[in-house]
């Protein structure tokens, strides 16, 4: 018999679930507030816990956070976030876990190890293997999250960065739309990723390309914004559809005005334009709370999860 924690602040709906859940026969645990679940959780060793994302004090991230990080025992135990917006797109109206994946190459050397991406990525970068090595990247990233949707994560994204020579390729349309033929992914679920130093050294062919890229249904992204040129005359011009934020903007918001400022500001600009907002970095419960007030639509970073294999993800999935 399952033994499942709900943690919900709303007394209807925690009354619903536990009246649902007991006519399943399943032994219930309630809790009104964070603190009192994870406390719970703590004692009892449930098998499932549902818990409610926007609570006040301490919300669902927080109690996943602090189980994971104080009762590592606990942590691991299957943990379903309550929302009231199904769309996981929105983080203001209701978060979701498990959205999406970015792809990060890494290099295992027979010999030197985990050979670190800012060594090798330049040198594939001047000698034009980085192509090929894109294309690979593309390749098994698409299959890999059709893998997953057919296991049942039907709305997964995944995330992969093209570089300078790459997004320069005349055939990288056609490549595209290949490999998704190939891997059977549709493209409205691959979000391209380019940096500004990228798109600013031909501006009216980048503006051609991103057009007929999105013509596929992909998303286009605006990586590290804040770190190159950042013209706000880029922003109107390219038809992006997801901005950015830097880390050094996220690491420094809690404890720099002006940074906060700025971050503040970039996030407001981005939504009037009609772009998604996705802030890179985040490790703190401190810039998360901070990111929320200021409706920033999605994070990644270590607070989350750090780099982790295809199968690794998997068991975050799993999980």
């Amino acid at each position: 018999m399952k033994k499942i924690l709900v943690i919900e602040d709303e007394e209807f709906i925690r009354e619903n679930l536990v009246e649902m859940l007991l006519d399943e026969k399943f032994t219930v645990l309630e809790a009104e507030n964070g603190a009192i679940g994870v406390e719970l959780a703590r004692q009892e060793r449930p098998d499932l816990i549902l818990c409610d994302v926007m609570m006040p004090e301490l919300d669902g991230y927080g109690v996943l956070s602090k189980l994971r990080s104080d009762y590592p025992e606990i942590g691991t135990t299957p943990f379903i976030f309550l929302t009231a917006k199904g769309d996981r797109k929105d983080l203001r109206q209701g978060m979701s876990l498990g959205a999406g994946a970015e792809a990060l190459l890494r290099w295992q050397h027979p010999e030197r190890g985990l050979v670190s991406p800012a060594k090798f990525i330049p040198i594939a970068e001047e000698t034009g293997l980085i192509v090929p090595i894109g294309q690979w990247v593309l390749q098994t990233a698409c299959q890999q999250v059709q893998v997953w949707q057919i296991m049942g994560y039907s709305d997964l994204r995944i995330a992969v960065n093209l570089s300078a020579r790459q997004f320069q390729q005349p055939d990288l349309r056609r490549n595209l739309v290949e490999i998704c033929l190939s891997t059977g992914l549709d493209p409205k679920y691959l979000d391209l990723e380019l940096t500004e130093s990228t798109v600013v050294q031909n501006p009216e062919v980048a503006i051609a390309t991103l057009q007929e890229l999105k013509t596929l249904g992909v998303q286009l992204a605006l990586d590290d914004f804040g770190t190159g040129y950042s013209s706000l005359s880029y922003l109107q011009r390219f038809p992006f559809d997801i901005l950015k934020i830097d880390r050094v903007f996220i690491h420094q918001s809690t404890v720099n005005e002006k940074n906060q400022a700025l971050t503040t500001g970039i996030i407001k600009m981005a939504h009037q334009l009609h772009l998604k907002v996705i802030a890179e970095g985040v490790e703190r419960e401190a810039e998360r709370n901070l990111l929320c007030q200021q409706h920033c639509d999605e994070m990644q970073g270590y607070l989350f999860s750090r780099p982790l294999t295809a199968k690794g993800f998997q068991q975050l999935l799993f999980s």
